[in-house]
Parts: structure tokens; sequence; C-alpha cells
């Protein structure tokens, strides 16, 4: 139950109660009159409804004045996150974590948008967080919960090097069919050879036995082919790897 809401609870049962009291206190002052003018006296089952509600009220008032004291310690906010997240409750762990600087409850925060598979969250999260470590840990549950749209994004916009290098190899343990032709594309807009490396080995993590001839074949750089024969070589069951290294050998 987010904070919000169990207010919201309390209020409407505030307002039930207090209409009711109101009631039986109007029936207990009124002055006996004529008859016509006699004030209504409850029934067994209102004054039952008006204690039900009373307990009720009461009850969330307790829940209340708990969850405020669960989240003035980290442990406890910790705690709460855990419990929105087992619950799914995305819009409430978003509004816990928009309240807070602390890297470890964001980090936590994190965790359990992963959990819930809240891509679009955690991909607003990625664009305003500040944070290199969590960005990374954004980025590593947007490739988990195969957003690889994200991902790419990523790995074709982002000026830390670092990063756009996670990204890179987020998409190489995805399947092959979803980002091999992404990779390719990517590789052919990069100039910096770290970044090739990190799709050569994305590429090779998929087995991708074509995706690394083609680029073999345009690349000049030698430290590059060299480490696309080696990643070729590792792939004795591939007759696309095992045909291009008979080729180059001729």
């Amino acid at each position: 139950m987010s904070l919000t809401s169990t207010r919201k609870g309390a209020i409407r049962a505030a307002t039930v109660v207090a209409g009711l009291l109101a009631l039986a206190a109007h029936a207990a002052d009124t002055p006996k009159a004529a008859p016509a003018k006699k004030a209504p006296v409850l029934t067994k089952e209102e004054l039952r409804v008006c204690m039900a509600t009373k307990d009720r009220l009461a009850q969330q008032r307790d829940e209340v004045t708990q969850m405020q004291a669960d989240l003035e310690t980290e442990a406890g906010r910790n705690a709460v996150l855990q419990a929105f997240g087992s619950n799914g409750n995305r819009t409430a762990i978003m509004s816990l974590m928009g309240g807070t600087q602390v890297v470890d409850l964001r980090r936590e925060g994190i965790n359990q948008l992963g959990n819930a598979q809240a891509g679009p969250e955690l991909w607003e999260m990625y664009q305003k967080e500040q944070d290199k470590q969590l960005k990374m840990q954004i980025l590593s549950a947007l490739g988990n919960m195969g957003a690889y749209d994200k991902v790419i994004e990523v790995a074709k916009s982002e000026k830390d090097d670092e990063i756009r290098r996670r990204a890179i190899r987020s998409l190489g343990n995805m399947r092959s069919d979803r980002s091999g032709a992404s990779l390719s594309e990517i590789y052919g807009s990069l100039t910096n050879v770290d970044d090739k490396k990190a799709v050569i080995s994305g590429l090779a993590n998929q087995n991708n036995a074509e995706g690394m001839i083609a680029i073999y074949r345009k690349e000049s750089n030698f430290e590059i082919k060299k480490q696309i024969v080696s990643s070729l070589g590792n792939m004795p069951k591939n007759e696309a790897a095992k045909a291009f290294l008979l080729e180059i050998l001729k």
C-alpha cells in the first residue's frame, strides 16, 4: 500500500466516522418533543458500521505512522522499496527514489524496477541519472530484460567510453537474431579502436561468424583483424568460420 493511498483511505474513513458520530450526537442531544419531531435513532447495524469504521481508521493511522517511522532509516526505506517491488508498484518505487539522492537506496530501487521488468521507468531514470555506476547498473538491467532498442541507443550516442562499451557488451549478450545486425551497424559508425574491439567481442559471444567475417573484409586495422581470426578459431563447429579460415590460409 502506498503512503498516498493510505492517506486517502484514512481521509475517506474519517469522513464516514465523522458523519456517523455527528448523527449519533444529534440523536442524543435533541430534546424530546412531539413524536413528529423526534430525532432518528441509529439502528444496531448503523452502530456496527460506525464502530467498524473507527477500527479501520485506527488501523490505517497506525500503518501510516509505522511507514513514516520506517522511512526515517535506510534499512526501513530499503524494506519499503522491496515491498513495493514485490507488489510490482512501479509508481511508488519511482516516487520514493525521486525523493532521495542516497546511492544505496537508488541502487536498491533499480534492482526492484529491474525485477518488475519496468523498462520505461528505468529508461526515464537513465536519462536523468548523474552517477556513472548507477547508469551502468540501469543499463545492465535494461539489457537483462531484453530492452535492446534502448541499449542500442546508448551504444550509439553515449559520450562516456566505459558506459558505451558496457552497452555494446550488453548487446553481445543478447541473441544474435535480435542484436547481431545492430552490432554490425554500430561498428560501421565507430572510430575508437577499443569500441570496435568491444563489438567484435560481442559478435564472438553470439557465435556470429558471418558478422565478423563481413567486418574483416572491410577492416584495415591489423589488431582488429587478428582479434577476428582468433575469435573465429574458437568456433570449431561453425561452418562459416571454418570455410573463411581456410580461405585466408590459401
